[in-house]
């Protein structure tokens, strides 16, 4: 990985995976992230309100997705080793299987990224969070 920050590495699993329209949604004082990552082909949202739970970072992201997204990819930022082809597979399955929550399995445990019917994202509006939707 040599000199690559950890968004940076996260962002760039992202795009080597085939994904066009991505969001990072970042803390309100996350200037050297903008600095680190503004070259890129990526969306900057400010979640204003620290102390949320992500699925505020989600909602604010989702405003910014375009109409035509069918699924979100929802990656935390401290999972940097998420391989494309993780990804690549996530998107893959969720073409066959649009409906469903997909989230992938390592030694019998839940990892991440998680991807997210859009449909079911209305949820998040109505208050829940993201463990209540899953």
């Amino acid at each position: 990985m040599g000199n690559v920050t950890v968004i940076r590495r996260c962002i760039d699993s992202i795009i080597a995976s085939g994904i066009r329209d991505i969001v990072v949604v970042i803390s309100s004082n996350g200037e050297s992230i903008i600095k680190e990552i503004e070259h890129l082909p990526v969306k900057i949202a400010v979640n204003r309100m620290p102390e949320s739970e992500m699925a505020e970072s989600v909602r604010i992201g989702c405003r910014m997705i375009e109409n035509t997204v069918t699924g979100i990819l929802v990656y935390p930022s401290d999972h940097p080793l998420v391989s494309p082809n993780t990804m690549k597979e996530l998107l893959q399955k969720h073409m066959e299987e649009p409906d469903r929550i997909l989230i992938p399995y390592y030694n019998q445990r839940r990892g991440h990224p998680t991807l997210f019917p859009v449909i079911l994202l209305s949820d998040l509006y109505a208050g829940l969070n993201l463990r209540d939707i899953i």
